[in-house]
């Protein structure tokens, strides 16, 4: 599963997908039956990691995260992800207790 994907439905986004080529402009979409034209795109974490920790803010176990991220400047300034999978990591940890 990409990566992206994987932590927005991890934080309970719906992935947004047209229920066939035809329908990718005019359709629905097959995950939340929203119409098409009215869903956001999905987000790329890995380009903007301000997108995670606008969804990891709103958890509970914010204050936890927090504490995990060792060097945010380090995060903030990669574009590959380090931070998305590191949010990753730690929901499937606290999901598991």
């Amino acid at each position: 599963m990409d990566k992206n994907r994987e932590f927005h439905e991890l934080v309970g986004l719906c992935w947004h997908e047209p229920e066939s080529e035809q329908s990718n402009r005019f359709g629905y979409c097959r995950n939340c039956g929203k119409h098409m034209p009215e869903c956001e795109s999905n987000p790329d974490y890995a380009a903007d990691p301000r997108l995670i920790l606008k969804e990891m803010v709103k958890r509970p176990d914010w204050d936890e995260f927090q504490k995990q991220v060792i060097d945010p400047f380090a995060y903030m300034l990669d574009d590959t992800g380090l931070l998305r999978d590191a949010a990753i990591k730690f929901i499937r940890k606290e999901d598991k207790r």
